[in-house]
């Protein structure tokens, strides 16, 4: 690969924990997991909990470009959602087409939310860089990556923030995450709101997965 600059990120600019949702008595298996969704399909096809997400989206993001991205995954206790290292792309081991670019778009900016036995963990501390690669790395180079994050986190220099389910949460490009392990088995949905990210719409519907 070509070479590789890195961009430190600073604990302001990790994560940004924002409205927690009501949603603790509602059923995730209403919802209909969303693939590169606009607004308007996103409101005409989501539950109860999807629409309490939109409803407390900030009234400048609902006027531009936003897309809507969405799972619901059936995690038995001990169990991850999606992968288990430290990633900040989106699409972590996407090297091509339009997912591939959105892992490069350090405009983009985030707002989500985990709705479910789970919450988001974010890396904090002086030492976390992200890699400013020239195109999307593969995941050879992001397992490489999480292997050196994780031993700074055995080391106590890098520290877990964590952000409880339905809460909403906002974070830049740069910002390392991944979902906790599940204490207990359960359904989870969750959803997520980009801007500063060119990407198509497309509407799509993703199926539901067990992990």
């Amino acid at each position: 690969m070509a070479d590789v600059m890195t961009q430190p990120i600073s604990r302001s600019e990790v994560v940004t924990p924002l409205a927690r949702l009501s949603v603790e008595q509602l059923d995730p298996r209403q919802e209909t997991p969303l693939f590169a969704a606009g607004l308007d399909f996103a409101r005409e096809t989501a539950g109860p909990i999807a629409t309490a997400f939109l409803d407390a989206l900030p009234n400048e993001w609902i006027a531009g470009h936003l897309v809507i991205d969405s799972t619901l995954v059936w995690l038995p206790a001990g169990f991850r959602q999606g992968p288990m290292f430290w990633c900040h792309e989106p699409f972590p081991g996407r090297t091509d087409g339009v997912t591939g670019q959105s892992n490069l778009q350090r405009a983009a900016e985030h707002i989500a939310c985990c709705c479910g036995p789970t919450g988001i963990e974010f890396l904090i501390g002086d030492g976390t860089e992200a890699e400013l690669h020239p195109e999307s790395p593969p995941l050879q180079v992001i397992h490489e990556r999480h292997v050196r994050l994780q031993a700074e986190i055995d080391a106590g220099r890098l520290s877990i923030l964590t952000v409880p389910p339905d809460t909403l949460y906002r974070y830049r490009w740069g910002a390392f995450h991944r979902h906790e392990a599940a204490a207990s088995s359960g359904f989870q949905f969750w959803i997520r709101a980009t801007r500063g990210d060119d990407r198509p719409l497309v509407n799509g519907i993703r199926n539901a997965t067990n992990l």
